[in-house]
């Protein structure tokens, strides 16, 4: 599993996890807190607060 950190506005650090075959199968937020995806969409939830948040996984940048 490799991992990814990507950094959205407001300076907020959040985590990546990638299956073996390139999908993002979870993200976390700088204090461990996981996000749930939304089935069917590029969105996430942070549960704790309500927000939403886009991620499109973009293939050719993760390492091989």
């Amino acid at each position: 599993m490799d991992a990814l950190k990507l950094t959205f506005a407001r300076d907020l650090m959040y985590t990546g996890e990638y299956d073996d075959d390139r999908h993002l199968i979870n993200v976390y937020d700088s204090s461990k807190e996981k996000l749930t995806k939304i089935i069917g969409t590029y969105q996430w939830i942070l549960n704790s607060t309500g927000e939403i948040f886009f991620i499109e996984e973009d293939y050719p940048y993760l390492a091989t």
